[in-house]
């Protein structure tokens, strides 16, 4: 894995006692899985990095298995071409893709589900169905209509 591609001048050594998982979220985590080998290269007598290393699979992450832009799309049901608008402007809470592949983002399926699940729920996809045009697509509103407005005729004055 430590075979050059990665770039650990871009990364940062975290301690343990002061590790916040919430704000240190790694935007690559191969560039710092880099720069930590060669910090822990550099101590007094250190282990191999192959007693150090713990590798980790998650099945979501394979590269078969992640969604490019128009799957992504797909899931959020807009246009490829409209999702690459909001990443492009920072919009609409699109998720950061877990790796790049030659220039094109990839997304884990449950990610790019949350982030759809969301997006369904959120006053824009309200405003997407209402747009619309189609009065069809929105539930019908179940209750007794408006009341009749009630005059006074001139001789019950």
């Amino acid at each position: 894995m430590l075979d050059g591609r990665a770039h650990p001048e871009r990364a940062h050594v975290h301690k343990v006692a002061t590790f916040d998982p919430s704000i240190a979220a790694p935007e690559n985590w191969l560039d710092d899985l880099t720069r930590w080998a060669q910090h822990h290269q550099k101590q007094d007598d250190p282990l191999p990095l192959d007693r150090c290393v713990v590798d980790l699979a998650s099945p979501e992450l394979v590269r078969d298995r992640l969604l490019g832009v128009p799957g992504m799309a797909a899931l959020g049901g807009i246009t490829a071409s409209t999702l690459r608008g909001y990443i492009s402007r920072g919009e609409n809470g699109v998720p950061p893709p877990r790796s790049t592949d030659g220039g094109r983002a990839q997304w884990s399926r449950p990610v790019a589900e949350d982030w759809a699940g969301a997006r369904r729920r959120s006053s824009e996809g309200l405003r997407d169905a209402v747009s619309a045009g189609d009065r069809h697509r929105l539930a019908p509103g179940g209750g007794p209509g408006p009341r009749p407005v009630q005059r006074d005729s001139p001789s019950s004055r």
